[in-house]
């Protein structure tokens, strides 16, 4: 979005030092820099933006920092670089004055904002959305600054793992709707417990703008308590809603054939592994709540391609199929996949890599020994990595089922060398920070389902 230096030393009350040079956009990598872009240098937990402002105002219009940057271009000098980062986020959110869907809950945020941003996409100009995850304290204000001058509805979607963040984010970018996907033990290592989960993502109905519209399942044990009684309008999804999916055949990741059920029923075909059905319904719901025609979701199911390691279906050239679905986990996540894996003809057999479900803290161990008997009677092999996965395994060869604990990507690459054969079919998961992605390289898996 479009504004001048000197609008952003007035929104943010920095010191202009140099000529009020236009900008179109920020950025916060340097390597990113070029013509048109405001630099923000920011402090991280390993690098400090201002030891590379200098080459970033080679390239980038002017720099906002902490400190000024001597001989180079215009700066904006603040006391706090990522609060007037935000500060700038929320006048250009306020001044271009455009609708903003928010998207958050525990799982599903990028597929669901995703999926709604393809729908808002195929009915017309204007509709944009936040790249990536970019949905933190960080990255939903350089979504914000980043969106395009024509934008008419933003998707925008809020992450959160700490207490207070979600307050910030909707300070950032007021909502006129919100899209609640549930509420599942994530981050409850920084929570404690799925109540104050639950509290911490309703507080952004506080943030919504007169006219806006809450969208939620209207059976989430969590969130629909918070928000039943809420005086803004209100659009639920699953049993008991406005719209719910009833399933007329599932075939776990091959497919499923399905009925909307809304204002009028909408039988459909959902051949996309990439999606899962309550995805679809959420997004369904906040079409519906924005006033659009929901048939929009279904035809951009069709199309929809994941975003990063999220459910995606690929072949090795010895003819095994994996899901690869290594971007993150949780129990609930975890659960989901065995469900659908478990749905899910093959011709030959199944197995599960597992990896770590970080940063759960009480619900580490149950729930890792949970992930151990949902696997049985789903998969013939589960391979663990790390320590707490460790207990799935243990829990799932207690249950008779065959288990393979392993230190190293290799050490997993090697227990699948000796156990797969034409026609079987992996599933991989884990925990970020475990990085899975790295088994395909060793096992030749392609994109090519």
């Amino acid at each position: 979005m479009k504004f001048t230096l000197a609008e952003a030393a007035r929104w943010t009350g920095g010191t202009l030092h140099g000529a009020s040079v236009p900008c179109e956009g920020v950025c916060v990598d340097s390597r990113e820099a070029r013509p048109g872009l405001l630099f923000v240098a920011l402090k991280g937990e390993r690098a400090d933006g201002h030891d590379f402002a200098a080459s970033a105002l080679e390239r980038a219009a002017a720099a906002l920092v902490e400190r000024p940057v001597v001989g180079t271009g215009p700066c904006l000098v603040v006391p706090d670089a990522l609060r007037a980062l935000q500060a700038l986020a929320r006048r250009l959110r306020d001044r271009a004055d455009f609708t903003v869907a928010a998207v958050t809950g525990s799982l599903g945020k990028t597929s669901a904002k995703e999926l709604l941003h393809a729908a808002l996409a195929s009915l017309g100009p204007g509709a944009a959305a936040s790249p990536g995850n970019f949905n933190s304290r960080i990255g939903l204000p350089l979504s914000v600054c980043n969106l395009p001058e024509e934008t008419a509805v933003a998707v925008l979607e809020m992450g959160i793992n700490q207490p207070g963040e979600m307050a910030e984010l909707g300070a950032v970018a007021p909502p006129d709707l919100v899209l609640f996907t549930g509420v599942h033990p994530v981050h409850t290592e920084f929570f404690g417990t799925l109540e104050t989960i639950a509290r911490e993502k309703a507080a952004l109905a506080a943030f919504i703008r007169p006219g806006g519209v809450l969208v939620y399942p209207a059976q989430d044990p969590y969130m629909a308590p918070l928000l039943d009684g809420h005086p803004d309008r209100k659009v639920t999804f699953g049993p008991g809603g406005a719209v719910d999916l009833k399933v007329t055949q599932d075939r776990g990741f091959a497919g499923m054939s399905a009925i909307l059920e809304g204002p009028r029923p909408l039988a459909f075909d959902l051949d996309n592994p990439s999606l899962h059905p309550g995805t679809v319904l959420a997004a369904a719901a906040a079409l519906m709540a924005l006033g659009r025609p929901v048939e929009a979701v279904l035809e951009a199911a069709k199309r929809y391609r994941p975003v990063g390691n999220r459910l995606r279906l690929r072949r090795s050239p010895g003819g095994i199929t994996w899901v690869d679905d290594c971007y993150n986990a949780s129990p609930r996540a975890v659960e989901v996949l065995l469900d659908r894996f478990r749905r899910t003809p093959a011709e030959g057999r199944k197995a599960l890599v597992l990896g770590d479900m970080l940063e759960l803290g009480p619900f580490e161990a149950p729930a890792h020994r949970q992930a151990g008997e949902e696997a049985l009677g789903v998969v013939e092999l589960l391979v663990a990595l790390g320590s707490r996965s460790a207990l799935a395994a243990r829990t799932f060869a207690a249950g008779g089922g065959r288990a393979v604990e392993c230190d190293t990507i290799e050490a997993v690459a090697d227990a699948l060398g000796g156990f797969l054969r034409p026609g079987d079919w992996v599933a991989v998961k884990g925990s970020r920070g475990m990085r899975l992605e790295r088994l395909f390289p060793l096992m030749e898996a392609v994109d090519a389902v």
